[in-house]
């Protein structure tokens, strides 16, 4: 082999060239650096002529040898520790080339703490802000972008605590980036932007989907692509611009992942709010205005604010959304949240109250008397009501 590569003329006879030799060793090395003894062997018996190609290979296995039978996986310390040093090779040889590199790293959140841990080694022992190579400044670099969703992870885990580790080695410069939600004003620019019109052609859809996504940026870009999917939108030529009905894309029912990201806000919403919205899951995921002015009126038996009065902050805080007469709930998730916050012995007792209160107003309308006994069914289904009780709910439900 080295006959026919490492020497520089075409003289057989000739010495193999020593430079060239020194550079293939150089590889051969920088190759076996990255291999344990058993994987040499392994490689061997499936090449024959390896060693032979290779004479490094015979080097190695001696000091391994020497060194008491200690292979160099032993001097690693473990699989793990050999995809990390695997990982070391190939960030570096990358890096090497002159170029910058990027290394993207998405939902951390759910990364193995072993995969932090490997990134973050890198960061404190291979890197560093100003490096030298041949006696010339070095001018690639390295930069490690990660995402996270900052509600998934907490300060005790693992990913918070790389970060600082990575932050605390100043080999790096760490700068974490929060972003949040946008604005009302935020949408209603980027709708605007892309359909190329005047603000004020937007602002109503902008408030609307910035109420259907609480701004929030991956839920923004989803609504819009839900509009488009389901042609809400349309190019007029006659006014040679794109149209949209309001009322249509109001009615679009939100995702899972807004409705569940609006259940992590309820704790913050007032209290005559959440009691509100409670008496209206009950009621099931809508309900007719109606029925909502009918409880208004008997309010002094067991309320002390005007239901009717909740629901424009209701719908401003995308909890419920208004369709005419009717009220309902943004989302079945919400509803079922909702309904669940109630403890289950103060559920069966607001459904007596909603169904007795409303018995009292059913004179006249069969809709709210059915409404009613629906109300009372659900309390007795898991309740026994007192003689007199048994007697009136008896008599509504044969009304029924």
């Amino acid at each position: 082999f080295f006959e026919k590569w490492g020497t520089m003329n075409n003289d057989p006879s000739a010495d193999p060239n020593p430079a060239m030799i020194e550079s293939f060793n150089e590889v051969c090395r920088n190759i076996f650096s990255t291999m344990d003894d058993d994987g040499l062997h392994q490689l061997c018996a499936l090449v024959p002529s390896f060693r032979k190609v290779f004479p490094l290979v015979n080097l190695t296995s001696n000091n391994n040898r020497d060194q008491g039978g200690i292979s160099s996986m032993d001097n690693v310390g473990s699989a793990k520790k050999r995809i990390k040093n695997l990982f070391y090779v190939l960030v570096k040889s990358l890096c090497s080339a002159g170029c910058p590199v990027l290394l993207t790293l998405d939902d951390l959140q759910w990364s193995e703490s072993f995969v932090i841990e490997c990134v973050a080694d890198f960061v404190v022992n291979c890197m560093v802000t100003s490096s030298r190579v041949s006696n010339r400044k070095c001018q690639s670099g390295l930069l490690i972008a990660g995402t996270f969703r900052s509600n998934e992870v907490s300060e005790s885990d693992d990913l918070i605590k790389q970060i600082n580790v990575m932050n605390d080695s100043r080999n790096a410069k760490v700068t974490v980036l929060s972003v949040g939600e946008l604005s009302k004003d935020d949408v209603t620019t980027l709708i605007s932007s892309k359909l190329y019109l005047p603000l004020r052609y937007t602002c109503r859809m902008g408030e609307i989907v910035h109420r259907k996504t609480r701004g929030n940026p991956f839920f923004v870009v989803q609504f819009l692509k839900s509009i488009i999917q389901n042609k809400m939108l349309s190019f007029s030529v006659k006014s040679r611009r794109w149209t949209w009905d309001c009322d249509v894309i109001d009615m679009q029912i939100i995702s899972e992942g807004v409705a569940e990201l609006l259940t992590t806000a309820f704790n913050q919403l007032p209290s005559t709010l959440m009691q509100a919205v409670k008496i209206f899951s009950c009621l099931g995921s809508q309900v007719e205005q109606s029925t909502i002015v009918a409880l208004d009126s008997s309010r002094n038996c067991f309320l002390s604010f005007k239901l009717e009065s909740e629901l424009p902050l209701a719908v401003k805080e995308g909890i419920m959304e208004k369709a005419g007469p009717v009220y309902q709930f943004t989302h079945d998730i919400v509803h079922h949240t909702i309904y669940e916050l109630i403890p289950s012995h103060s559920r069966k007792v607001l459904h007596k109250t909603i169904g007795t209160n409303l018995l009292k107003l059913t004179a006249n309308d069969p809709t709210l008397h059915l409404l009613a006994m629906d109300q009372i069914n659900a309390f007795c289904k898991d309740d026994i009501p007192n003689p007199e009780e048994c007697l009136i709910f008896a008599q509504g439900n044969a009304v029924a």
